[in-house]
């Protein structure tokens, strides 16, 4: 290690910088699977060391908010230039998303996704996307082995909704605009 690292002596002092990014950092940036962080990956290595993190010549004068003319220190740029050749061509956006406004509809389309391969997998020929909602449909409705399971399966499904709902304080809101409705009838 001390001849692979340091050149066959020990240094004095070393540094040693890594990030660890959460599940919650990936999906900020629209990373959800093992493929879009390799197609993202040139792009969150550049945000890692220019903007998150980096090592500068000099001190960084944050009392006059200047932070961006210190000068990066020449080894942190060669580190920075060396993963940019290896990571090369793989830079795509990272604009973070508003999930506020964003989340309900990108989950319906990830659940769609996950449908997607559901009916590949099963080989299974649709001409129509109606046609596809309803096998969907039914293969929801048949989630269980018997009757007596897919009845069960629903039953759970739809309590564990309404518990979520509850807990989430929908059911208020609901509660509040129903009793608006009343009024204004």
């Amino acid at each position: 290690m001390i001849a692979r690292r340091w050149g066959g002596e020990m240094p004095e002092a070393a540094t040693r910088v890594e990030w660890q990014l959460r599940r919650a950092k990936f999906r900020e940036y629209s990373v959800d699977t093992p493929e879009h962080l390799f197609e993202r990956a040139a792009t969150i290595y550049k945000t890692l060391m220019h903007n998150q993190f980096r090592l500068t010549t000099a001190e960084i004068d944050r009392d006059n908010k200047n932070q961006s003319r210190s000068q990066v220190l020449p080894l942190w740029q060669a580190i920075a230039d060396a993963a940019d050749r290896v990571l090369q061509g793989t830079e795509e956006d990272l604009t973070p998303i508003d999930r506020e406004s964003v989340l309900p509809v990108r989950a319906i389309k990830t659940a769609r996704d996950h449908l997607k391969a559901v009916l590949l997998d099963q080989a299974v020929p649709l001409e129509t996307y109606e046609a596809i909602l309803d096998h969907a449909n039914r293969l929801l409705q048949e989630a269980g082995n018997s009757d007596a399971e897919i009845r069960i399966d629903q039953e759970d499904f739809l309590a564990s909704y309404q518990k979520a709902f509850i807990l989430s304080g929908l059911d208020s809101q609901a509660d509040d605009e129903t009793n608006q409705e009343r009024r204004a009838a």
